[in-house]
């Protein structure tokens, strides 16, 4: 068996029961967890709100709302990799829904192997587009901190007439007077400075 991560909870949505069950039986052969399954794309919104799960396996064609707008109505309120399940010659679904959230697709018939393959890839991207995501956000944290800490520094330059260099060694030195990091306390010092300017 082609490793797809261990005992996964998965949602699973298609209009035909056979599908539904088949899928089904085979996830759970595969020793993941079926949490969900869902026979419209509204069900599987509902279902995935009340106990997200940690992947979506969904046909595309089903009443109301289609497979591909249902993942991504979940993925609005919370990152979930998606594997799309579509018939044959739908190029123009296919295409939609990789430009989504979709991170995998099945053609039918599904076989198991194909399942397996599909489960192991969509995991495995979404977990390097999390990895893309957090290094993202750090990066921005961290510069948004340089950002308090350079405003920091002007305040103590206007304030006490010092040098740039100075202002920063001041910084660092309240920052370990106090027992915080360099960030929070540079937040300190411009909502100090706020406050005086309001007050003056």
């Amino acid at each position: 068996m082609i490793p797809s991560g261990d005992g996964l909870r998965v949602a699973v949505a298609d209009d035909d029961p056979a599908i539904l069950e088949f899928v089904r039986d085979l996830l759970e052969g595969m020793g993941h967890t079926v949490t969900a399954s869902c026979s419209t794309g509204q069900e599987l919104i509902d279902a995935c709100a009340t106990s997200p799960p940690d992947l979506i396996v969904t046909d595309v064609k089903m009443p109301g709302v289609d497979g591909i707008e249902a993942a991504t109505t979940i993925n609005r309120r919370q990152a979930t990799p998606v594997i799309l399940v579509t018939s044959f010659g739908e190029t123009e679904l296919i295409s939609r829904a990789l430009r989504t959230s979709v991170l995998a697709y099945l053609i039918k018939p599904i076989k198991q192997i194909d399942l397996e393959v599909a489960v192991a890839v969509a995991m495995r991207r979404f977990r390097e587009h999390r990895a893309v995501c957090d290094m993202a956000a750090a990066l921005r944290q961290s510069l948004e901190e340089r950002k308090q800490v350079e405003r920091a520094k002007g305040v103590l330059m206007r304030r006490g007439r010092l040098g740039e260099e100075e202002a920063y060694k001041r910084l660092q030195k309240i920052s370990k007077e106090n027992s915080r990091k360099l960030p929070e306390t540079a937040r300190m010092v411009i909502a100090i400075d706020r406050e005086f300017c309001a007050d003056t």
